[in-house]
């Protein structure tokens, strides 16, 4: 059963970001986000494909760089794929850009999101309320 659910992906995409230590005399390019540990740091944002074991996109960038801001999806294809992301890369106009690509996405939600479910794809035992319509 838990197999089909994920039948109609063409792939799963993970996202997610690491910060990288630099060396201190690389402050003034790159500083970082609790200089109390370390003067200079780059954060790594990677886009990866569970299906072919790899990583689609890495964008590095400096250590203050918010995730929202650094991942793009403008040219990646997503198209059939499903995005999981944390809270961080969460912001509006990407989720508009994914669905607009017919792209599916999981994510936690910011504390005033107020969506409308407006449709219900859950097959299977599981589930006991109805959510279609809320918000």
């Amino acid at each position: 059963m838990r197999r089909e659910i994920f039948r109609r992906f063409r792939d799963i995409l993970g996202i997610d970001r690491s910060l990288v230590s630099l060396a201190d005399t690389l402050a003034w390019i790159s500083a970082g986000p609790r200089t109390k540990i370390t003067a200079a740091r780059a954060k790594v944002n990677a886009v990866y494909s569970v299906l072919s074991v790899s990583a689609k996109r890495i964008i590095v960038a400096a250590g203050t760089t918010g995730e929202s801001k650094s991942l793009q999806l403008g040219s990646l294809d997503i198209k059939g794929k499903v995005l999981l992301f944390d809270l961080g890369y969460f912001r509006y106009p990407g989720v508009r850009d994914i669905v607009r690509q017919k792209g599916s996405f999981v994510s936690r939600m910011k504390n005033k999101a107020n969506p409308v479910i407006i449709a219900d794809h859950h097959q299977g035992p599981g589930r006991t309320r109805d959510w279609w319509g809320s918000g």
